[in-house]
Protein backbone atom coordinates (compact mmCIF):
# COMPACT_ATOMS: atom_id res chain seq x y z
CA UNK A 1 0.00 0.00 0.00
CA UNK A 2 2.90 2.31 -0.73
CA UNK A 3 0.79 4.72 -2.74
CA UNK A 4 -1.78 5.07 0.02
CA UNK A 5 0.96 5.70 2.57
CA UNK A 6 2.64 8.38 0.44
CA UNK A 7 -0.60 9.89 -0.78
CA UNK A 8 -2.38 10.06 2.54
CA UNK A 9 0.43 10.46 5.06
CA UNK A 10 2.80 12.85 3.33
CA UNK A 11 0.19 15.06 1.74
CA UNK A 12 -2.74 14.96 4.09
CA UNK A 13 -3.20 16.21 7.63
CA UNK A 14 -5.48 14.60 10.21
CA UNK A 15 -9.12 15.29 9.47
CA UNK A 16 -9.79 16.83 12.88
CA UNK A 17 -9.18 20.40 11.76
CA UNK A 18 -11.70 22.25 13.89
CA UNK A 19 -11.19 25.69 12.34
CA UNK A 20 -11.78 24.51 8.78
CA UNK A 21 -15.20 24.18 7.16
CA UNK A 22 -14.91 22.69 3.65
CA UNK A 23 -17.13 24.00 0.89
CA UNK A 24 -17.13 20.75 -1.10
CA UNK A 25 -15.79 17.19 -1.20
CA UNK A 26 -13.54 15.63 -3.84
CA UNK A 27 -13.23 11.96 -4.76
CA UNK A 28 -9.94 10.11 -5.14
CA UNK A 29 -11.60 7.22 -6.97
CA UNK A 30 -10.26 8.36 -10.40
CA UNK A 31 -6.76 7.75 -9.05
CA UNK A 32 -7.56 4.19 -7.94
CA UNK A 33 -5.54 2.68 -10.78
CA UNK A 34 -2.38 4.19 -9.31
CA UNK A 35 -2.51 2.03 -6.20
CA UNK A 36 -0.45 -1.13 -5.98
CA UNK A 37 -3.56 -3.10 -5.03
CA UNK A 38 -6.35 -2.21 -7.51
CA UNK A 39 -9.78 -2.36 -5.95
CA UNK A 40 -8.90 -0.73 -2.64
CA UNK A 41 -11.39 2.13 -2.23
CA UNK A 42 -9.85 5.54 -1.79
CA UNK A 43 -11.50 8.05 0.54
CA UNK A 44 -13.12 11.30 -0.35
CA UNK A 45 -11.35 14.39 0.86
CA UNK A 46 -11.72 18.15 1.06
CA UNK A 47 -9.53 21.22 1.13
CA UNK A 48 -9.04 20.87 4.90
CA UNK A 49 -7.23 17.56 4.34
CA UNK A 50 -4.61 19.00 2.00
CA UNK A 51 -1.40 20.31 3.51
CA UNK A 52 0.33 23.39 2.15
CA UNK A 53 3.41 25.27 3.27
CA UNK A 54 1.52 28.53 2.68
CA UNK A 55 -2.04 29.78 3.11
CA UNK A 56 -2.72 29.14 -0.58
CA UNK A 57 -4.11 25.89 -2.01
CA UNK A 58 -4.99 25.32 -5.67
CA UNK A 59 -7.24 22.52 -6.92
CA UNK A 60 -7.60 21.95 -10.67
CA UNK A 61 -10.55 19.84 -11.86
CA UNK A 62 -9.66 18.90 -15.43
CA UNK A 63 -13.05 17.62 -16.60
CA UNK A 64 -14.76 20.72 -15.23
CA UNK A 65 -12.12 23.09 -16.65
CA UNK A 66 -12.10 24.74 -13.23
CA UNK A 67 -9.29 25.99 -11.02
CA UNK A 68 -10.20 26.61 -7.38
CA UNK A 69 -8.04 29.01 -5.40
CA UNK A 70 -8.27 28.71 -1.64
CA UNK A 71 -6.81 31.05 0.95
CA UNK A 72 -6.77 29.91 4.57
CA UNK A 73 -9.02 27.00 3.51
CA UNK A 74 -11.72 29.32 2.20
CA UNK A 75 -12.59 29.53 -1.48
CA UNK A 76 -11.15 32.84 -2.66
CA UNK A 77 -11.68 32.54 -6.40
CA UNK A 78 -12.93 30.09 -9.02
CA UNK A 79 -11.68 30.45 -12.58
CA UNK A 80 -11.70 28.71 -15.94
CA UNK A 81 -8.59 26.63 -16.67
CA UNK A 82 -7.63 24.19 -19.40
CA UNK A 83 -5.19 21.29 -19.67
CA UNK A 84 -3.02 19.41 -22.14
CA UNK A 85 -4.28 18.28 -25.54
CA UNK A 86 -2.91 14.75 -25.10
CA UNK A 87 -5.25 11.76 -25.12
CA UNK A 88 -3.92 10.00 -22.00
CA UNK A 89 -5.88 10.03 -18.74
CA UNK A 90 -2.70 10.90 -16.85
CA UNK A 91 0.75 12.00 -17.96
CA UNK A 92 2.99 9.01 -18.65
CA UNK A 93 6.11 10.27 -20.39
CA UNK A 94 7.86 13.10 -22.21
CA UNK A 95 5.97 14.36 -25.24
CA UNK A 96 2.53 12.88 -24.54
CA UNK A 97 1.08 16.40 -24.09
CA UNK A 98 -0.98 15.24 -21.11
CA UNK A 99 -1.50 17.01 -17.80
CA UNK A 100 -0.37 14.95 -14.78
CA UNK A 101 -2.76 13.97 -12.01
CA UNK A 102 -1.89 14.03 -8.33
CA UNK A 103 -0.72 16.27 -5.54
CA UNK A 104 2.05 18.76 -6.24
CA UNK A 105 3.41 22.10 -5.04
CA UNK A 106 4.57 25.30 -6.70
CA UNK A 107 8.32 25.18 -7.30
CA UNK A 108 9.18 28.60 -8.73
CA UNK A 109 7.91 31.70 -10.52
CA UNK A 110 8.81 32.88 -14.01
CA UNK A 111 7.83 36.40 -15.01
CA UNK A 112 9.56 36.02 -18.40
CA UNK A 113 7.44 33.09 -19.51
CA UNK A 114 6.44 32.60 -23.14
CA UNK A 115 2.92 32.40 -21.72
CA UNK A 116 2.66 35.72 -19.88
CA UNK A 117 3.55 34.50 -16.36
CA UNK A 118 4.05 31.01 -15.01
CA UNK A 119 4.26 29.02 -11.79
CA UNK A 120 6.25 25.79 -11.82
CA UNK A 121 4.49 22.55 -10.78
CA UNK A 122 6.48 19.83 -8.99
CA UNK A 123 6.07 17.13 -11.64
CA UNK A 124 7.20 14.36 -11.51
CA UNK A 125 6.20 13.50 -7.96
CA UNK A 126 7.22 10.38 -6.07
CA UNK A 127 4.39 8.28 -7.47
CA UNK A 128 5.32 9.27 -11.02
CA UNK A 129 8.93 8.37 -10.27
CA UNK A 130 7.96 4.94 -8.93
CA UNK A 131 5.88 4.25 -12.02
CA UNK A 132 8.65 5.48 -14.29
CA UNK A 133 11.22 3.26 -12.61
CA UNK A 134 9.04 0.17 -13.08
CA UNK A 135 8.38 1.09 -16.72
CA UNK A 136 12.05 1.67 -17.45
CA UNK A 137 11.56 5.36 -18.20
CA UNK A 138 14.05 6.39 -15.50
CA UNK A 139 16.89 4.67 -13.69
CA UNK A 140 17.42 4.20 -9.97
CA UNK A 141 19.66 7.26 -9.69
CA UNK A 142 16.99 9.45 -11.30
CA UNK A 143 14.32 7.92 -9.07
CA UNK A 144 16.31 8.76 -5.95
CA UNK A 145 16.98 12.29 -7.20
CA UNK A 146 13.25 12.88 -7.72
CA UNK A 147 12.47 11.45 -4.30
CA UNK A 148 15.02 13.66 -2.58
CA UNK A 149 13.77 16.77 -4.39
CA UNK A 150 10.16 16.11 -3.37
CA UNK A 151 11.21 15.48 0.23
CA UNK A 152 13.05 18.81 0.30
CA UNK A 153 10.30 20.68 -1.60
CA UNK A 154 12.66 21.51 -4.50
CA UNK A 155 12.11 21.32 -8.24
CA UNK A 156 12.42 17.64 -9.24
CA UNK A 157 14.78 16.72 -12.11
CA UNK A 158 13.46 18.02 -15.43
CA UNK A 159 15.58 15.90 -17.76
CA UNK A 160 14.01 12.46 -17.53
CA UNK A 161 11.76 10.35 -19.73
CA UNK A 162 8.79 11.19 -17.51
CA UNK A 163 8.49 14.67 -19.00
CA UNK A 164 9.28 18.13 -17.73
CA UNK A 165 8.37 21.79 -17.29
CA UNK A 166 4.75 21.36 -16.26
CA UNK A 167 3.52 24.83 -15.37
CA UNK A 168 0.47 26.86 -14.44
CA UNK A 169 0.60 29.71 -16.95
CA UNK A 170 -1.30 32.33 -18.92
CA UNK A 171 -1.91 32.81 -22.62
CA UNK A 172 0.76 32.77 -25.37
CA UNK A 173 2.68 36.02 -25.62
CA UNK A 174 1.89 36.06 -29.34
CA UNK A 175 -1.75 36.60 -28.44
CA UNK A 176 -2.67 40.25 -27.96
CA UNK A 177 -5.80 39.93 -25.85
CA UNK A 178 -6.23 43.70 -25.74
CA UNK A 179 -7.62 44.03 -29.28
CA UNK A 180 -10.92 42.59 -30.53
CA UNK A 181 -9.41 39.65 -32.43
CA UNK A 182 -7.15 38.87 -29.48
CA UNK A 183 -10.13 38.75 -27.13
CA UNK A 184 -11.89 36.33 -29.46
CA UNK A 185 -8.83 34.06 -29.53
CA UNK A 186 -8.54 34.31 -25.75
CA UNK A 187 -12.16 33.21 -25.39
CA UNK A 188 -11.58 30.31 -27.77
CA UNK A 189 -8.53 29.14 -25.80
CA UNK A 190 -10.59 29.07 -22.61
CA UNK A 191 -12.92 26.47 -24.17
CA UNK A 192 -10.34 23.97 -25.47
CA UNK A 193 -7.45 21.95 -24.07
CA UNK A 194 -4.50 23.36 -25.99
CA UNK A 195 -1.35 23.09 -23.85
CA UNK A 196 1.50 20.58 -24.02
CA UNK A 197 0.55 19.29 -20.58
CA UNK A 198 0.48 22.48 -18.55
CA UNK A 199 -2.47 24.12 -16.81
CA UNK A 200 -3.51 27.39 -18.49
CA UNK A 201 -5.71 30.28 -17.39
CA UNK A 202 -6.41 33.72 -18.84
CA UNK A 203 -3.83 36.45 -18.33
CA UNK A 204 -6.38 38.30 -16.24
CA UNK A 205 -6.54 35.37 -13.82
CA UNK A 206 -2.83 34.54 -14.06
CA UNK A 207 -1.59 37.90 -12.84
CA UNK A 208 -3.09 37.72 -9.30
CA UNK A 209 -2.07 34.07 -9.05
CA UNK A 210 1.50 34.96 -9.96
CA UNK A 211 1.62 37.90 -7.60
CA UNK A 212 0.06 36.20 -4.59
CA UNK A 213 0.51 32.43 -4.65
CA UNK A 214 3.80 31.64 -2.98
CA UNK A 215 6.38 29.00 -3.81
CA UNK A 216 5.61 25.70 -2.00
CA UNK A 217 1.86 26.34 -2.11
CA UNK A 218 -0.01 23.12 -2.88
CA UNK A 219 -1.67 22.37 -6.20
CA UNK A 220 -3.85 19.28 -6.60
CA UNK A 221 -4.81 18.08 -10.09
CA UNK A 222 -7.82 15.78 -10.44
CA UNK A 223 -9.60 14.38 -13.53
Amino acid sequence: MRFLNVFLILYFTPTLVMACTPDRTFSLEPLLYKTIYPGIPLPKFNVCDITSSTKHKLIFLISQKTLLWYQDNKLFKQMTAVSGRGSQADKQKEGDQTTPLGLFYITHKNQNSSFYRSLGISYPNEEDASRGLKAGLINLKQFQAIRNAIKEKRTPPQDTGLGSHIMLHGEPNSLNSLDFLGRLKSKALSMMDWTNGCVAVSNEDMLPLFENVEVQSSITILP
